[in-house]
């Protein structure tokens, strides 16, 4: 009998992603249940800090940002999961990932972006 061992390597780097999340209510209170589902208590809501920053009104309610500390492929994936809810703010090389993958997938359904 032979027994084969695979060796696994584990990739351990996180990185800070940014998530616009949508909130289609407008009610001023976003459900981030699935976010919470996904990272447990390892998110952080940085949405009056956005808003400052870019200069938007602080009663604008159809969003909140969420940082999350996640694997920067693992993340691919999620993103295109919950596409109708989340879009990747950054880091860049997160978002070229997934615009490669969408690519990708636009060609295999043979759609034209």
């Amino acid at each position: 009998a032979v027994i084969a061992h695979a060796k696994v390597i584990v990739l351990k780097t996180l990185v800070t992603v940014t998530l616009k999340v949508r909130n289609p209510y407008k009610t001023g209170t976003n459900n981030l249940t699935f976010i919470h589902d996904s990272f447990g208590e390892d998110y952080k809501i940085t949405t009056e800090k956005y808003k400052k920053e870019h200069k938007l009104p602080k009663n604008q309610t159809d969003f909140e940002i969420v940082e999350v500390r996640t694997s920067p492929y693992g993340i691919v994936n999620w993103a295109l999961q919950y596409s109708d809810k989340v879009e990747v703010l950054g880091p860049e090389n997160v978002v070229k990932s997934i615009k490669e993958r969408v690519e990708e997938l636009s060609k295999k359904y043979n759609v034209n972006v």
